[in-house]
């Protein structure tokens, strides 16, 4: 968290986020969600790598599906209703 607030300090025109939620609780999950959110909403390009679909699905405009580094699929959030079916339509995994 300490990480992503000295990137948004700076006022970055693109920021690029690996996991930004990985092994934190559900309080500071949201906040990141609300801080990535912010900067999107103000102008900031915000490359998001996360495998946690609210995440993506609550602060993206476009997401591109990738299996073993391969793109797989692009879509806009309102395309799909959940998880197992983003992974069964880009990833062949069956729910």
């Amino acid at each position: 968290m300490l990480a992503l607030a000295r990137a948004l300090a700076l006022k970055p025109r693109l920021l690029l986020l690996d996991e930004p939620t990985e092994g934190l609780m559900p309080a500071n999950v949201e906040l990141i969600t609300h801080a990535v959110a912010d900067a999107a909403r103000s102008g900031v390009a915000v490359l998001l790598v996360d495998a946690s679909f609210d995440l993506v699905m609550g602060t993206c405009s476009r997401l591109y599906a990738m299996d073993h580094g391969v793109l797989t699929g692009m879509l806009r959030p309102g395309e799909l209703s959940g998880p197992d079916e983003l992974a069964a339509r880009y990833l062949g995994v069956e729910a």
